[in-house]
């Protein structure tokens, strides 16, 4: 319910049952075969009380920020975040700093040393990673969690 509240809120989506395979045919053009994952898991908007929240913000992205965002992004196939939306974002922002993650799946922090180390100097003093950084997984994909 909590992904479904998120969706419904941040998202626009169709309301109409009816349009909802061609959305997800459209949605797949982008996501690489996962947009219509993601677009079946929002069906539950169709119904959604109230629809999209009136107050989420919509942009303009290009805005400057107190302190620069930090942007990670996973280079090998994140199938809910894709590497080229991080990239998009980055891009997108004012003053934002891309930091990238060579490896597979879903999630950065505690799969890398490296990441790991990039998000606590971040967070503790604000020092971003060098321009065009990549970090490499300590596991792969496969390897046991520890």
């Amino acid at each position: 319910m909590q992904r479904l509240s998120v969706m419904c809120n941040d998202g626009t989506n169709p309301t109409d049952p009816r349009v909802w395979s061609d959305f997800a045919r459209r949605a797949d053009g982008v996501g690489r075969g996962f947009g219509s994952h993601w677009t079946y898991l929002s069906l539950g908007c169709a119904t959604w009380p109230g629809g999209p929240d009136p107050d989420r913000y919509t942009g303009p992205w290009n805005r400057e920020t107190a302190a620069p965002v930090l942007v990670i992004g996973n280079r090998k196939g994140d199938p809910a975040t894709p590497y080229e939306d991080a990239r998009t974002t980055s891009r997108l922002l004012a003053d934002a700093r891309l930091l990238t993650l060579d490896s597979f799946g879903h999630g950065a922090r505690g799969e890398s040393a490296c990441i790991d180390g990039a998000l606590t100097a971040y967070f503790t003093d604000g020092t971003l990673p060098a321009e065009g950084a990549v970090c490499e997984p300590d596991r792969g994909p496969f390897d046991p969690v520890p």
